[in-house]
């Protein structure tokens, strides 16, 4: 067996917002986008070098709001994690910890994106 690539695919409760949010604050770029009655079925948006597939909840795949659970947490390397982590938390994210330098050697904190998905925002110290 050959693995490709391992893409987490977060499944929100209004796919639109999500990809503005996303793009906003984490200069995304939508790379490809399928719509189905008026709902986002099927998203690729680029962060960095990294894919992400975003889609709207649906009877099979529900989001972590209306389940009441947490989402998916992502691990994002920035050089600044305070204003990613900042302009995210502007538009509309909660930070989970505030970003700080940490003891394994990172300068981290953790946002909670207005959609339930968690996103741990760092940068290695030198």
């Amino acid at each position: 067996m050959t693995v490709h690539a391992v893409t987490p695919k977060l499944v929100v409760n209004d796919a639109r917002k999500a990809l503005d949010y996303y793009t906003r604050t984490l200069s995304a770029q939508v790379e490809d986008r399928h719509e189905a009655e008026g709902r986002i079925v099927h998203s690729v948006v680029r962060v960095g070098p990294s894919a992400v597939q975003v889609k709207d909840a649906d009877s099979v795949d529900q989001d972590p709001l209306s389940l009441g659970r947490p989402g998916v947490l992502l691990q994002l390397t920035v050089e600044d994690p305070d204003s990613v982590a900042g302009a995210m938390v502007k538009a509309g994210g909660d930070y989970v910890f505030e970003v700080a330098d940490r003891e394994y050697g990172a300068r981290a904190g953790r946002v909670r994106d207005p959609f339930g998905h968690e996103w741990l925002v760092q940068t290695p110290m030198s």
